[in-house]
């Protein structure tokens, strides 16, 4: 039997979403934010927010745009490269406001096929601000693998994505009553920079906030500068 700490120095599969992939994305961000998997996450807010985290309508129209761009990009012959290169060719002739938001996913290994009921173990969303700072969204791993260094890999390289689109600071937003979530942040060196945000309104379809007085925390990081894969 393969080893727990064996697995989590494992390489994992990172690639950009397809449209195929929006069911499984639905389920893991769900699952992730909002519960339901057979192991309760770390991450889970259902005793803050109840309801989809997001919809499998969105998530649809957002993984199109993923991979709209990808197809624009496919006649340069450059479909093959990593994600941070691909990145760094759309946001190169782009005008950084107009830059879309991108989706991440982690592949799931056949070997966990008994843990997951998805095809894929984690996603995170990029999205280049026009202040120039790269905030990374929807960072999800599926509960029934947590703690096996999925999110790890998925934010590494979502940072390294970031950099290519000369992006010096990368941000998150937390829900300000999650201090485990707060310090996980800022033990990876994502510090409070000063920044607050009020709880979207229901219209927004990301649920029904349990509590009158939520707000997120802006958390900010120094982003190396881009290396590219040799």
């Amino acid at each position: 039997m393969e080893r727990k700490n064996e697995r989590n120095k494992r390489e994992y599969k990172v690639r950009w979403a397809e449209q195929s992939d929006s069911v499984d994305v639905h389920k893991v961000v769900n699952y992730a934010y909002r519960g339901g998997a057979r192991e309760k996450g770390w991450t889970g807010e259902e005793h803050l927010v109840v309801g989809d985290r997001m919809t499998l309508e969105d998530v649809s129209t957002l993984l199109n745009k993923t991979q709209s761009i990808i197809h624009s990009l496919s006649h340069t012959r450059t479909s093959h490269r990593s994600p941070p290169e691909l990145y760094r060719i759309h946001t190169s002739s782009t005008q950084k406001v107009q830059v879309e938001e991108m989706v991440l996913v982690v592949e799931c290994p056949h070997d966990y096929d008994e843990e997951v009921d998805t095809k894929i173990l984690g996603c995170i969303k990029i999205e280049v601000l026009p202040d120039g700072r790269a905030e990374f969204g929807l960072f999800s791993v599926h509960p029934n693998v947590q703690g096996k260094g999925v999110g790890t890999v998925l934010l590494n390289m979502a940072e390294k994505c970031a950099s290519a689109a000369n992006c010096g600071k990368g941000i998150v937003r937390v829900i300000h009553c999650r201090p485990e979530l707060i310090n996980w942040y800022n033990r990876i060196s994502y510090l409070p920079s000063g920044e607050t945000d009020s709880f979207p309104p229901i219209a927004a379809r990301v649920g029904v906030p349990l509590r009158s007085d939520l707000f997120f925390v802006v958390l900010e990081k120094q982003l190396p500068p881009y290396v590219a894969d040799n």
